[in-house]
């Protein structure tokens, strides 16, 4: 199939030839699959280069090399209650994502909380995004770990199976001495004012996650809006902006605003697997 022109990328020429690769990395992602052909038109250089870029990529473990193209290099296998909880209301997490990581500038120090909306954060980073990043995420650990263009901090410590996420005294030694700039911050739930963990270490964790940055971004779909959790992790006044998507009411909406943060409300386009705010799903 003929590929039009990506009115973002450079039609001509890259600066340099990491950028251009960079690019080609991010045009395999958003695709899935890409032909050589494909990427020589979206990226504006001859076949020739595509494949020698592909060549070096792929003995990177950046790309994969498939009969007709080149492929994403595929994530390890998510904990099977992970990935359907990532199923859930996708389309809201993926709008959300896309907002938090417009926030994200060059050469910043962000962390990334554990979760699902979390991931789609890690997975939306533009590969060309020169960035440092600190997570407890083991999802978000494996999408991060072939950015070429990321430093990334792995938290450690021990490894719960639920949330996917480390956490424990070597989690939290290992934050002792880190500045972030900004913190992307998940939650089970928000109610009255205040957020709620669906545990007692996971909430611990993103607490020690708040003390540590100058800026905490809660990100949170407005499904959380109507569930309950079982441990308090804070009060909404403890961070500084919370991005939700439009699925909330009105009432809903100046109720959050109220708590003090800046709201940002994203608009999204309701999907099927999306999930109606009040009806009760798995936290």
């Amino acid at each position: 199939m003929k590929m039009l022109p990506d009115d973002h990328a450079p039609k001509l020429r890259y600066d340099t030839a990491p950028a251009r690769r960079a690019r080609l990395q991010e045009l395999v992602r958003d695709g899935g699959f890409r032909t050589a052909a494909e990427l020589s038109e979206q990226l504006g250089v001859s076949e020739m280069t595509v494949r020698r870029d592909v060549r070096r990529l792929v003995a990177q473990g950046l790309l994969r090399s498939v009969h007709g193209g080149v492929s994403v290099v595929s994530e390890p296998s998510l904990n099977a209650d992970f990935r359907l909880r990532a199923e859930q209301n996708s389309a809201r997490k993926k709008a959300l994502a896309r907002r938090a990581v417009e926030m994200i500038g060059a050469d910043s120090v962000i962390a990334i909380d554990a979760g699902t909306t979390a991931l789609e954060i890690a997975r939306l980073i533009p590969v060309s995004l020169r960035v440092s990043a600190v997570t407890h995420s083991l999802p978000v650990v494996n999408v991060l770990a072939s950015r070429p263009h990321v430093e990334l901090i792995d938290l450690g410590g021990v490894l719960h199976a639920d949330t996917q996420s480390f956490a424990g005294p070597a989690t939290l030694a290992a934050l002792q001495y880190l500045r972030v700039h900004t913190l992307f911050l998940g939650a089970g739930a928000v109610r009255n004012g205040v957020m709620y963990s669906s545990n007692h270490y996971d909430a611990v964790t993103k607490r020690a996650l708040m003390e540590v940055a100058d800026e905490v971004v809660l990100v949170v779909d407005s499904s959380k809006l109507s569930r309950t959790a079982m441990v308090q992790v804070a009060k909404l006044d403890a961070v500084d902006m919370i991005v939700t998507d439009d699925g909330l009411d009105e009432d809903a909406g100046d109720a959050l605003r109220r708590t003090g943060p800046q709201v940002v409300i994203v608009p999204v386009e309701t999907g099927a697997n999306d999930v109606p705010v009040g009806q009760k799903v798995e936290a």
